[in-house]
């Protein structure tokens, strides 16, 4: 093969980079033989494959012309579009045994020393890895030839058809999202988890503001073409004799060691009536995975699965079952993180308040508890009633009245200058902003005492995830799962029990499997969670 000009090297990179491409698509055709979805949804899966593959080959045909610039640099696009294809063969295979692509986790496994070897995997195995990559790069060296040769032939590519056809395919699969995650469509939205570097097209904020759009918020579940086991078994219910009311007041970056009777003296008055849990984790160090554990009682990683097919958590489903009054209501916005689409996505708009009136942070808390208390004088005395309310004010702007300023030095620092020398100033603000919570949780719970609710109701203190201040090292939260980041509060309240203080370890996996009990769920918490019970004592790390 002698050596082309610059002219024929592009000319020969346009053969090899289409071929390539289908070649891709070839190997994408796997994802979606391996899923579980109606006619719908595979056909927009085509179309999604089709979409992403051409994205995804707008950076490779770059990165291919580079090669092509230097005499002789196109033998290298042999390696570069192998190596492409071997990485694509090992997503789909991790895809198919584990139901997660290629991320930060793998490519540490790989590039760690010893990391490979931790895997503890057979000769046989990587016999047939080795063999699978051998394999993909004789179809490389194929597709590289065959391209040669049509090029050799004059062989001619209508390029601008190609294209016309491709970018279709990007708007048919693009625009075909935006429309189904309007309506929930999930046979099209859970095609987001499916291909590695999917990036879908939404519109919602867009629809609701401009268009009028009115925003679904009931979701038909379709089991038929679900890729999840939720729950394993079917649920099995016993008449309960009483149904009492459920009052959870979660406060953002609330961390364990704010339970105190000088940053929360209600609270810590009112736990002398309640089981105070003093071991008690998060399910994570992130609002988004603190919260899905509290309602799906599953691990983090599981929330990917259920934004993809919009399943909303079993908890709520059989609250709403029992005829339970539900209220969701929020400081910050519920739909980023996505829990429209995950927690409360079967939870009806008109009871969803996640926009508090008031320009700081603190007012909209006061607006949110005054909801909150509204609503509690307002119930329908017929139904019983859950209540989840989310605080906002210890969360990054650590803000609270004036007039409640109880531990000064108090104002904010430049995160740039700050240090274990200057942070106690910033930390003394986030105790404010806790102690102003501890004020909104007093005319909350006060609120059930003086409706005569409180013998009938359970009432739920806790956090999402905790709030670092330089312990070890790191500021705020999401960094590490220190003590500091996932070690919460909680106070349970349930008039049947006596007052206790439970030393061993719990978490918010365990929320779930303890109120379903209470709501006559008959079967074995792990038929529907990682977790037990509160009181079951079981977690064995």
């Amino acid at each position: 093969m002698n050596n082309l000009g610059l002219k024929e090297r592009f000319l020969f990179a346009k053969f090899l980079i289409f071929f390539n491409l289908l070649l891709s698509v070839f190997l994408g055709f796997s994802y979606i033989i391996i899923s579980n979805n109606n006619f719908i949804g595979y056909l927009s899966s085509v179309f999604a494959l089709v979409s992403n593959t051409s994205i995804i080959y707008i950076v490779v045909s770059l990165i291919s012309l580079i090669f092509v610039l230097f005499p002789y640099g196109y033998y290298f696009l042999i390696l570069f579009f192998s190596f492409i294809h071997i990485a694509n063969t090992v997503d789909i295979i991790l895809y198919k045994v584990w139901d997660f692509h290629i991320n930060s986790m793998v490519i540490n496994l790989l590039t760690t020393p010893g990391g490979i070897e931790t895997l503890n995997q057979s000769w046989n195995v990587k016999l047939y890895f080795f063999i699978l990559c051998f394999i993909v790069f004789l179809a490389e060296v194929f597709v590289f030839l065959f391209s040669f040769y049509l090029y050799r032939k004059e062989f001619k590519i209508k390029i601008k058809k190609i294209l016309i056809m491709l970018i279709a395919c990007i708007m048919i699969d693009k625009f075909g999202f935006a429309i189904s995650s309007l309506y929930n469509f999930i046979p099209v939205t859970k095609t987001m988890e499916l291909f590695p570097l999917y990036q879908p097209l939404t519109i919602r904020a867009f629809a609701n503001k401009y268009l009028g759009f009115e925003l679904k918020k009931e979701v038909k579940i379709d089991d038929k073409n679900t890729s999840l086991n939720y729950p394993k078994s079917p649920i099995k219910l016993k008449n309960v004799s009483k149904k009492y009311n459920i009052v959870w007041l979660v406060v953002d970056s609330m961390r364990y060691d704010m339970f105190d009777k000088e940053i929360m003296p209600y609270t810590w008055e009112f736990s002398k009536k309640a089981t105070v849990f003093k071991n008690h984790y998060s399910g994570g160090n992130t609002t988004r995975f603190g919260i899905f554990t509290m309602f799906y009682a599953l691990y983090g990683n599981y929330w990917f699965k259920m934004v993809g097919e919009r399943r909303a958590p079993l908890f709520l489903d059989i609250l709403k079952k029992m005829n339970y009054n539900i209220k969701i209501l929020a400081t910050a916005k519920l739909t980023f993180p996505e829990f429209t689409n995950t927690c409360f996505v079967n939870v009806d708009k008109k009871d969803i308040y996640d926009e508090p009136k008031g320009n700081l942070l603190y007012q909209r808390d006061l607006d949110l508890s005054d909801k909150v208390i509204e609503y509690i004088k307002s119930k329908d005395k017929s139904k019983p009633f859950f209540i989840f309310a989310f605080f906002d004010s210890p969360h990054g702007a650590y803000d609270y009245p004036p007039e409640l300023e109880k531990f000064k030095p108090s104002y904010g620092i430049n995160l740039l200058k700050l240090d274990k020398e200057n942070i106690k100033p910033l930390f003394n603000k986030y105790r404010n902003s806790v102690y102003f919570e501890d004020h909104l949780i007093k005319k909350i719970i006060e609120t059930i005492k003086n409706e005569g609710l409180i013998k009938n109701t359970i009432i739920i203190i806790t956090a999402d995830h905790g709030e670092a201040f330089l312990e070890r090292g790191y500021t705020g939260h999401n960094h590490s799962f220190s003590k500091e980041e996932v070690s919460v509060p909680l106070v349970f309240y349930n008039p049947n029990l006596k007052p206790s203080i439970i030393e061993y370890k719990t978490s918010h996996l365990d929320l779930v499997p303890t109120f379903m009990k209470m709501l006559g769920v008959q079967n074995d918490s792990s038929d529907y969670s990682h977790g037990f019970g509160l009181f079951e004592s079981k977690w064995d790390y």
